[in-house]
């Protein structure tokens, strides 16, 4: 994060879940799957949370005209610090797009609303994408809140990992 000029740098908690397909998309209905999952308190005390944080993620997705891809995803997390636990709520819409053989890119916008009175932060940020494998995928992004209690600049490295139960 960015503030007055001081910089700080560490990871955040990681997270451990399962996703669920319920059903691929159609010529008129998007793919819908749900997410469960918990954050495990291990970053940068910065950028943690104070205990395990259940979530659970509603998720659609549906391509587009000329190789476009849309998504949308509805999250609510539970989350702890010094003050005791509150609702976080996120909505987040995304397009992304192939650009050179696997290679991804895509743009996002979330809107995060935390409970008790912490308001609202608006962020937008944009990555690229990149399958690892027939199960992983690594993700490289940079972004910055427009609107909120804290404005700044991240950037960040993600990797997923998937083992269908099949």
């Amino acid at each position: 994060s960015v503030d007055n000029d001081e910089r700080t740098n560490g990871r955040s908690d990681y997270s451990l879940g399962g996703k669920v397909k319920f059903f691929d998309q159609t010529k008129l209905l998007p793919d819908f799957a749900v997410i469960a999952a918990v954050t495990v308190p291990k970053g940068h005390p910065q950028f943690r949370s104070n205990g395990y944080d259940p979530e659970i993620k509603f998720c659609v997705a549906k391509d587009a005209p000329l190789g476009f891809a849309l998504s949308s995803n509805f999250n609510f997390a539970s989350v702890k610090d010094g003050s005791g636990r509150f609702l976080a709520r996120t909505m987040t819409l995304s397009a992304g797009h192939a650009v050179w053989r696997d290679l991804s890119m895509y743009a996002e916008t979330y809107n995060v609303t935390i409970d008790r009175g912490l308001g609202t932060s608006t962020i937008v940020n944009a990555g690229l994408t990149h399958p690892i494998g027939k199960g992983a995928q690594v993700d490289i992004l940079t972004g910055h809140s427009v609107a909120g209690r804290q404005v700044g600049w991240f950037v960040g490295v993600g990797l997923s990992i998937r083992q269908p139960l099949s």
